[in-house]
């Protein structure tokens, strides 16, 4: 909750600096690759990432770009979007904390991710440590970079990523060090009977690697962020840590869009921003490969911003090469909008890769954006929404699994309208019984729907973010064990096959 918080003050400062509420995003900023055709209605990608929890999917809330035009959804919806942030001091309501500024950085061309960054700032209090040697270990890769007259942007970023100061979670990292790893995971199972059971969380040996790009986040006052970790820490905790159960985590520092250029505080070129942050992801995707075992599978996972850029590493790197393709475990593009033609699994924004429709299918892609059922998305809403004779894809993983939804939120958050409060000391809270989830199509918006149900333990707490965002903070974490278990039969069926 303390996340969630620390992102909605940020939102509301960053708002306040660029002008009060008349500050709008640029739907470019994510849309560099709208020309495909894509529309992702304002790439919902580079969106602001508060999350539900913060603390507990602290850097949720992105503000996402709008580059998913390809699908021909509309460019609008950044626009929308960004109109939409102007109006976020009602979901800032309580945020006393802060987000932490990275803007340590003072590298021109460093620039903040800007949706995540109540997720990020959440987590980044409580993921803290080991931040101080991965910050030191970065400055000195950057400087040494720079005296030696390299870039780091698009045309040279592989040198960076060699670095372990730059991956904030990586196997090859002393544990203290690994954000991820250092992390405290255990949650609190609450019960509809009222029970809270202590869950201890360990970190599993995995036969497969899960790749990971944080939405926007950062605060720093450009473009683009630094590779500096500040507010990427929480976020990325919160989105990935507990994903340590069922792949290793690999999740680098990327120069995303940042936070104060969504809301329009920044000028330049927001179709060089995008492509810095593409440049970075490409080149850590390019890194992994040449470092890893070729047999070994991968799963693609980001948010917001950070889903929309693998939607497009997807298309111009993978969607096309049958071993690119090939140790493709599945691609998880959250809270940003994949296409689809009507009716089919295959053929809108990716050639080849198609729609994931049972549990233990890989290759494929997983995708939703998530809407409470009291706040549907209406004609505007900025995600899942596709026009012409494209669909939102809409694929929950609770329901591939044959399960009900089991979210997993930040405690606090999760508990900040019951009274009294069951007896939870850890981080997290995992809810069984909290939500009904089911995929939803209505005119142009294919959805996950999200349902407070009568059992649930604890008493209802928003889950809308703004008007036309509908839950996207929340994405990861409305269905974050579900996710888990999936990744969990996916890998097996990999390694079987």
């Amino acid at each position: 909750m303390l996340r969630i918080l620390v992102f909605l003050t940020a939102l509301v400062l960053v708002v306040s600096a660029c002008g009060g509420g008349s500050a709008t995003p640029d739907t470019e900023t994510e849309g560099a690759s709208a020309s495909e055709g894509q529309s992702e209605a304002a790439d919902p990608d580079e969106g602001a990432g508060v999350g539900e929890s913060e603390a507990e999917g602290a850097g949720e809330a992105e503000v996402a770009p709008a580059e998913e035009a390809d699908s021909g959804e509309v460019e609008a919806e950044e626009t929308d979007a960004a109109a939409a942030s102007t109006t976020e001091p009602e979901a800032s309501s309580g945020a006393e904390d802060q987000p932490t500024d990275s803007t340590a950085s003072t590298e021109a061309g460093t620039q903040a991710p800007a949706a995540d960054a109540e997720g990020d700032a959440a987590e980044q209090e409580s993921d803290a440590g080991g931040a101080d040697a991965d910050n030191t270990a970065t400055e000195v890769a950057v400087a040494e970079s720079e005296a030696a007259g390299d870039e780091y942007g698009p045309s040279e970023p592989q040198n960076i990523y060699n670095d372990l100061g730059i991956w904030m979670c990586h196997p090859d990292k002393a544990a203290a060090d690994d954000v991820c790893r250092a992390a405290d995971k255990s949650a609190t199972l609450l019960g509809a009977d009222g029970s809270a059971t202590v869950e201890p969380f360990a970190d599993a040996d995995s036969s497969i690697d899960c790749l990971y790009y944080y939405p926007t986040t950062s605060e720093d006052a450009t473009l683009n962020s630094d590779l500096i970790a500040g507010t990427e820490i929480g976020t990325t905790v919160s989105q990935t840590s507990r994903l340590g159960e069922v792949c290793d985590v690999h999740a680098p520092l990327y120069r995303s869009t940042t936070l104060p250029a969504l809301l329009g505080g920044v000028e330049g070129d927001r179709a060089m921003a995008r492509e810095i942050a593409f440049g970075d992801v490409s080149a850590a995707w390019d890194h992994y490969l040449q470092n890893s075992d070729p047999d070994r599978g991968v799963v693609l996972i980001g948010h917001s911003q950070g889903a929309g850029l693998i939607r497009q590493l997807i298309q111009e790197q993978i969607d096309a090469d049958p071993a690119m393709r090939e140790r493709l475990v599945a691609a998880y593009i959250l809270g940003s909008t994949v296409t689809v033609p009507d009716g089919e699994l295959v053929g809108g924004d990716f050639e080849n890769v198609p729609v994931c429709t049972t549990a233990e299918e890989t290759g494929c892609v997983i995708s939703f954006s998530s809407y409470v059922d009291t706040d549907p998305p209406g004609a505007d809403g900025i995600f899942a929404r596709a026009v012409g004779d494209r669909q939102a894809v809409c694929v929950s993983p609770a329901a591939l699994l044959g399960e009900e939804a089991d979210s997993v939120f930040d405690s606090e958050l999760a508990l900040r309208e019951t009274d009294p409060k069951p007896d939870v000391s850890t981080t997290w809270a995992r809810i069984p019984t909290l939500l009904d989830t089911r995929c939803v199509e209505e005119g142009d918006h294919n959805y996950l729907e999200l349902s407070l149900r009568d059992d649930s333990p604890i008493a209802p707490f928003n889950l809308a973010f703004l008007p036309r965002w509908g839950a996207h903070i929340h994405d990861v974490h409305v269905e974050y064990a579900n996710i888990a278990r999936l990744i969990e039969r996916q890998a097996t069926a990999f390694t079987a096959n």
